[in-house]
């Protein structure tokens, strides 16, 4: 039975340092199938409609939803606590990075 229990402790460490890696890593995949989908749907029409809400779908809500996810599946304690931060921070994340874009031509 000792044995078992070190085993789900060492196991369960390894859960929470793969934790942010993988966070980060949803992401960047959520992020690039939102701007490839995007790409494919490309026009001067659209993107002048609609090219705030794609960025901000694309940076911010879709991989905020995927993060929620996917932490709460890696998590291997206080699963939802987990989630929601890890959502806050992706939504940070997102504006932060949508500042550094918006401020790249400068």
């Amino acid at each position: 039975m000792k044995k078992s229990v070190k085993n789900e402790n060492s196991k369960n460490i390894w859960r929470w340092v793969a934790l942010a890696p993988v966070v980060w890593l949803a992401w960047i995949v959520t992020v690039m199938l939102c701007a490839y989908v995007d790409g494919l749907f490309f026009s001067a029409e659209l993107w002048d409609e609609l090219g705030v809400y794609l960025l901000i779908s694309d940076f911010v809500i879709l991989p905020s939803v995927a993060i929620f996810f996917v932490a709460r599946w890696i998590a291997p304690k206080y699963k939802n606590i987990t989630a929601i931060s890890a959502t806050v921070l992706s939504v940070l994340w997102g504006i932060y990075f949508l500042y550094g874009l918006s401020h790249m031509a400068y």
